[in-house]
């Protein structure tokens, strides 16, 4: 019964392979049934992890005169035959791979024929299904080909084959969409919520297809060393892949959309170091595709060079002398045009990393062509053809000594650039902050390469790399600094991000300046002559614009801190603070419009326009003194203005208005002597009918409005006594002795009103005490509770003046107004036992009334102590309130009894 795994293998291998059932049953029948015996032991016992590869093989046959047809390019007897497995027997580790035959290449078939073997006919090509284990067989990745990897540690069930295998399909140019996936999905999604920068990664896509149809995108128009020939980068797939990573970085670097979101939710370090990974493996995949794929190959001339060597007749032969002649001259042709196109090359921008990329580019043209070039056969040709000196292997050691020359500078100078890309990097994408942290590790890392390199050390090829650097700084700075955007901030914001400007180009010209003086007593006699009008002219004219910069929002936040609420709630000049405002943020217009603030090409307009700013800002002062001058003549409140000033000494306001601000406390004292007048005007044209709340009794509440008076003319006092030196002022003490007038005056009347409280408070205690506790409303007839509003009243009086404080309350007063609650319940408890006793008798028909005229009178007899002799001194209370309860009780199933009977009599 056949395998339901093997069978899933197989639809998958035909529906993504043109592979019919001849070719599969070819491959299972091979070799006594190896390739059965390979899928069953991947499937059954092979470690996670394994693979195994499908894929089709072209594979020659030659039909000889004396034998049946024999298929070329097998390495052993046993794999002649289509559809060789080659995979590593079951049960082994699974490591080798399977080969199918090849094509006999053409040297094979010269040297066959060369040895007196000939062939009766052309080959006849055919293709067979092919199975690897671990790894496809060699020269099968110019088609397409099927894997299957395992990704349980188990035996893997057939009903659990897609949770148990991942497959898939990938073509001969499998590196190219290797790389696009890896750029455009994964880099992209394991850039922390930022976007990769997709026109750069189209643009660095765009460039490699264009290096792989034919190195156009290699093509420049000048270099800053296009007159030497030797300059290049590093070697081989490390110093493009550290060339991938950075552009990944770069990319990852960009700004990212408002609405754009990580999509990857990880730790952020261990994000970084997956990201740092993909990145280098990024690079590593396209070096490798442009060694697979590139164009600039070398041609092997068609002849036995093995034989040739051993043969001392070569050059007696005029033919193959020629031949290889031609090759050697395709060499050269090939080396002066990659020659060619590195001279013309040129770098992709001003920045620093710029730099590292132009000589890593030109690292993996020249190394491409420079490694062929030591190929051992290519070494053969030279040698067979070093007997006859043709003039064509001169030309060719001439330009091959260019290419090495070319090569050597390379690699030298991207080893020693490679240690400061870190640095280039940071000055490419981190902050003001990181830029000044970052130069002083970057000048010294230039200085060792200055000190180590064989080609950095010279002002040819480091002066450039400086001021690279230069533009960098300066163009960040510029960047980070856009003045339509720096007016619109908060001016303290704005300040701060100017002078992180700043500060990153004062440090560069201080940290370049103290790396030349360490050189220079190093004693070493390369020395830093670099022209630093080309390396700070602009640093330094940028530097100065920031200060400016700094200077103008510095004056806008004193403004705008001098115009705020605090002092619209002093002067109430709303409208007069607004129009000062206005001009303030007139300020801003004529920078607003201003382009290329920091190009020094625009100095004098710059000169023009700070000037005119200053000249407006003195204007607008003076405006801003006539506004004082007025508004604290009509002062709203002393307090509020002497807090306002008190403040301002803390704002870092104008000088001249801090100056003005500081003449005004006459003013306010002026003013609080005004004030404490009008206080006392109000208070003794009101004190014999003072206004009092509601919730107030007379006498507290008189009390209470005195003292807020005189509250708000203390308050003031106790500011101006942070400035002692305010009251020693005549307006000062002219001020302090109307307020202690207005003290003396309120306080004798709370004497006042409290006396005349005390004299009546005692006598009308004990008298409304000793009232009783009911009384017998006679048009009502009903008991009410007597307990009087008087001694309401009193009691509030009593609590409110305890809680003022100042005052010594009588003991009895004191005493009644402790037992408040206690009266509050006797009261509440007095009314529930009258509204019972109304509810009893009150409805009684003239009928009940006769019948239940005894039990009316007992009832009435229970509540008689209540009339008399009870009072609200009497202990006694709560006994009544109970008896009076139950009285009401019996009462109460008397009458029921009766209302029961009539309901009988009437039934």
């Amino acid at each position: 019964m056949a395998d339901a795994r093997v069978s899933w293998i197989e639809r998958l291998v035909k529906s993504l392979l043109p592979v019919d059932n001849e070719k599969w049953q070819g491959l299972m029948e091979q070799d006594q049934g190896k390739a059965k015996k390979d899928l069953a032991w991947f499937l059954d016992t092979a470690p996670q992890s394994s693979t195994i590869f499908f894929y089709l093989k072209s594979i020659s046959e030659y039909v000889s005169q004396e034998g049946p047809a024999t298929a070329t390019g097998s390495r052993a007897p046993s794999k002649t035959s289509g559809g060789g497995s080659g995979s590593a027997a079951a049960g082994e580790s699974g490591e080798g791979g399977g080969e199918g035959g090849e094509a006999e290449p053409p040297m094979e078939r010269q040297k066959s024929m060369m040895m007196g073997r000939e062939l009766s006919c052309p080959p006849v090509m055919r293709e067979v299904l092919c199975l690897g284990v671990t790894s496809p067989g060699e020269g099968t990745l110019d088609r397409a080909c099927v894997y299957f990897q395992k990704v349980v540690e188990d035996k893997v069930d057939a009903g659990a084959m897609q949770a148990s295998v991942v497959f898939g399909c990938v073509e001969g140019t499998f590196l190219k969409d290797l790389e696009v996936l890896m750029r455009e999905i994964y880099l992209p999604a394991l850039t922390k919520g930022k976007h990769g920068g997709i026109g750069a990664r189209r643009r660095s896509l765009a460039e490699s297809e264009a290096m792989e149809e034919g190195g156009a995108g290699e093509h420049g128009e000048g270099s800053e060393h296009s007159g030497e020939n030797g300059a290049g980068a590093g070697e081989g797939g490390d110093d493009d892949a550290e060339r991938q990573a950075e552009e990944a970085a770069m990319a990852a670097a960009a700004p990212a959309p408002e609405d754009e979101q990580s999509v990857i939710q990880l730790p952020a370090h261990i994000q970084d170091e997956i990201l740092a990974s993909s990145q280098k493996f990024t690079g590593h995949v396209h070096q490798t595709m442009m060694q697979v794929y590139g164009n600039v190959n070398i041609r092997i001339p068609a002849v036995d060079l093995e034989a040739l060597e051993a043969s001392e007749a070569v050059q007696y032969d005029p033919q193959l002398l020629a031949t290889l002649s031609q090759a050697v001259d395709e060499w050269t042709k090939i080396i002066d045009n990659v020659l060619a196109e590195e001279s013309h090359r040129q770098f992709e921008n001003k920045y620093p990393m710029a730099a590292i990329d132009y000589w890593r580019d030109r690292s993996s043209k020249v190394s491409t062509v420079y490694e062929q070039l030591q190929l051992p056969a290519v070494r053969k040709v030279l040698e067979v053809l070093e007997a006859s000196e043709p003039p064509v292997l001169q030309l060719f050691q001439e330009s091959f000594g260019q290419l090495q020359l070319m090569h050597m500078v390379a690699k030298d100078n991207v080893k020693f650039l490679t240690t400061l890309e870190r640095h280039f990097k940071n000055l490419a994408n981190g902050s003001m902050l990181t830029i000044v942290e970052t130069l002083p590790s970057l000048m010294n890392a230039i200085r060792m390469v200055w000190i180590i390199s064989r080609y950095f050390n010279t002002d040819g090829y480091m002066e450039p790399l400086m001021k690279r650097i230069a533009d960098q700084i300066c163009d960040k700075v510029e960047e980070q600094i856009n003045v339509n955007q720096i007016f619109s901030m908060e001016p303290t914001k704005a300040m701060q991000i100017i002078m992180d400007g700043k500060n990153a180009l004062e440090k560069w010209n201080k940290v370049y300046l103290e790396t030349r003086y360490k050189i220079e007593e190093s004693a070493t006699d390369h020395r830093w002559e670099f022209d630093q009008q080309t390396l700070f002219k602009k640093s330094r004219y940028m530097s100065k614009i920031c200060q400016d910069l700094f200077n103008i929002a510095q004056v806008l936040d004193q403004f705008y801190k001098f115009l705020g609420p605090e002092l619209k709630e002093v002067t109430g000049d709303s409208q007069g603070i607004e129009d000062l405002v206005k001009e303030v943020e007139a300020l801003k217009t004529d920078f607003k419009n201003m382009k290329s603030v920091f190009d020094d090409f625009n100095a004098h307009t710059w000169e023009s326009l700070f000037t005119k700013f200053n000249e407006r800002v003195m204007q607008i002062e003076q405006r801003a003194i006539d506004f004082l001058n007025r508004s604290f003549q009509n002062l709203r409140s002393a307090e509020g203005a002497f807090k306002l000033l008190q403040n301002f000494k803390n704002i870092e306001s104008r000088a001249a208005i801090n100056k003005k601000m500081a003449e005004k406390f006459s003013d306010i004292l002026t003013r609080y002597g005004h004030e404490v007048r009008q206080f006392q005007q109000i208070f003794r044209k009101n004190k014999d009918c003072p206004p009092i709340s509601k919730s107030c009794p007379p006498t507290a509440g008189a009390i209470i409005w005195a003292r807020s008076i005189f509250h708000r003319a203390k308050r003031p006092v106790l500011s101006f006594r942070s400035m002692p030196h305010l009251l020693q002022q005549p307006e000062g003490q002219f001020a302090c002795k109307e307020y202690v007038e207005l003290g003396k005056e309120i306080l004798e009347y709370e004497q006042r009103q409290f006396e005349a409280f005390q004299t009546t408070a005692v006598e009308l205690a004990v008298q409304l005490l000793k009232n009783n506790i009911l009384v017998y409303d006679q048009k009502k007839k009903t008991y009410v509770v007597n307990f009087a509003k008087e001694l309401q009243l009193l009691i509030r009086e009593a609590k409110y003046l305890d809680q003022l404080g100042g005052f010594e309350l009588p003991h009895t007063v004191l005493n009644v107004a402790l037992q408040q609650d206690k009266y509050k319940e006797y009261v509440e408890q007095l009314g529930l036992l009258i509204d019972a006793y109304n509810d009893a008798v009150g409805d009684l028909t003239p009928v009940q009334q006769k019948l239940l005229h005894k039990q009316i009178v007992e009832l009435d007899k229970c509540l008689s102590p209540g009339l008399s002799p009870l009072n609200w001194n009497s202990l006694g209370i709560n006994d009544f309130i109970e008896e009076g309860k139950a009285g009401i009780h019996r009462f109460r199933n008397y009458r029921v009894s009766v209302e029961k009977g009539e309901e009988r009599i009437q039934s």
